[in-house]
C-alpha cells in the first residue's frame, strides 16, 4: 500500500492507496493524532510539515493531479476550498483567496461561539440573509441582470440579525467568494470543487446555484472523495 499525506494548516488527510485506488482513508484537525495503516510499503506527503524520512511531494500540483483523477478529466479548473481557496488550471496555481474554510472558522468562533459544524449548518439553514446582507431588493430592484432580488450585493452591511443569520452569512460570504473566483477563472472549462469546506451541503449549494446564475451551462463537479485530492494526488 502506499500512503499519501496533506498536512493542512486545519486539517490532516491521510489516503491508503492501492493500483491507484483509494482504500483507506482517515482525517482528523492538525493536532490530533491520527492511525494509519502499518502495511505501508511507501509514504508521500505534501502540505505544512517537513520530515526528512518520507518523500514530499509538491502541494499544488498533487492537488492538482488528485482531483482529476478522482473526477476523470485530463483538462479542468480545480478549485481547492480549505483554510483558504486555491484556484489551479489542471495543476498550475493561477489564483485564489484568503476566504475559506479558516475564515468559517474564526467568524464562527467570534460570533456564534465554539459550536459543531453540525450545529453551525443547522443555524444558517434556519437564517435570513437579507438581515445580514444588503440584497438587490434594498435596491429597490426586483433583479439586477443575473441576479434576483435575494441576492446580496454587500456582505454583513445590516448587521440586524440573530445567530442563525449571522451563521448564515459567513457561509454565505464564503461559498460566493468561491463560486465568482472559479466561475472567473473557468471561462467555460470544467469546474472540479474539493476540499473539506464542501462538507458543509449548504456551502455547496450556494457554490452551485450561483454558478448556475452566472451560466446555466457551466459544468461543476464535486467528486468522491473531494477532501483527499492533495492526499491522494501525492501518491500519483
Amino acid at each position: 500500500m502506499i500512503l499519501g499525506i496533506d498536512f493542512g494548516l486545519t486539517n490532516t488527510h491521510v489516503v491508503g492507496v492501492k493500483n491507484n485506488k483509494i482504500v483507506y482513508k482517515a482525517n482528523s484537525p492538525k493536532e490530533k493524532r491520527l492511525i494509519v495503516p502499518k502495511e505501508v510499503d511507501e509514504i508521500y506527503y505534501s502540505g505544512n510539515y517537513d520530515n526528512k524520512e518520507i518523500i514530499k511531494k509538491d502541494e499544488i500540483i498533487s492537488l492538482g493531479k488528485g482531483a482529476l483523477k478522482l473526477a476523470k478529466k485530463k483538462n479542468a479548473i480545480v478549485v481547492g476550498c480549505g483554510t483558504g481557496t486555491c484556484i489551479l488550471n489542471n495543476t498550475k496555481h493561477i489564483g485564489g483567496s484568503s476566504i475559506g474554510g479558516g475564515t468559517i472558522e474564526g467568524l464562527k468562533k467570534r460570533l456564534i461561539g465554539n459550536v459543531s459544524y453540525e450545529k453551525f449548518e443547522s443555524m444558517a439553514r434556519k437564517g435570513h440573509i437579507e438581515k445580514v446582507d444588503y440584497v438587490v431588493k434594498d435596491l429597490g430592484r426586483k433583479s439586477l441582470d443575473f441576479l434576483s432580488e435575494s441576492s446580496s450585493v454587500s456582505h454583513f452591511a445590516k448587521m440586524n440579525c440573530n445567530k442563525n443569520d449571522l451563521a448564515l452569512g459567513i457561509l454565505n460570504m464564503v461559498g460566493q467568494n468561491i463560486a465568482n473566483l472559479a466561475y472567473l477563472a473557468a471561462r467555460g472549462k470544467t469546474i472540479i470543487l474539493t476540499g473539506k469546506v464542501l462538507d458543509y451541503k449548504l456551502i455547496r449549494k450556494i457554490i452551485k446555484d450561483r454558478i448556475r446564475r452566472l451560466d446555466k451551462k457551466q459544468e461543476v463537479i464535486i467528486p468522491i472523495n473531494y477532501e483527499y485530492a492533495t492526499a491522494y494526488g501525492a501518491t500519483l
